[in-house]
């Protein structure tokens, strides 16, 4: 017989050093569990919350870039009829008229920005 044979027969679970040795270790190997699965927990709920936050921007930010595709189209939409006009005019005052009038329209234009 072992002598680890002999300490499980003669001694009880209680006083049986190798028991106390393995008990000790997985209340250690339980606590550290514990503690990871706390320490990974609180890091999920940040990634979570961290997420939903820029889902939060990123939908923002959706809704003012249709915004600013419906204001452009609108923008296209006029500065079209306008160049238009301004074409079907042409030939009744004059090539000169023309470029000036188109030279005016586009300093102006181009001067306005965002307001």
């Amino acid at each position: 017989m072992s002598l680890q044979g002999f300490l499980d027969y003669v001694l009880p679970a209680p006083l049986n050093p190798v028991q106390i040795w393995r008990v000790r270790n997985h209340d250690i190997l339980v606590s550290d569990f514990i503690q990871a699965s706390h320490h990974l927990a609180s890091h999920l709920h940040r990634l979570i919350i961290e997420a939903e936050a820029s889902l939060a921007l990123l939908n923002r930010m959706e809704e003012y870039v249709d915004v600013m595709n419906e204001m452009i189209s609108r923008d296209n939409i006029i500065v079209q009829e306008e160049k238009d006009r301004i074409v079907s005019l042409a030939p009744y005052v004059g090539k000169n008229f023309y470029e000036t009038r188109l030279a005016k329209f586009s300093v102006r234009w181009l001067n306005c920005g965002p307001s």
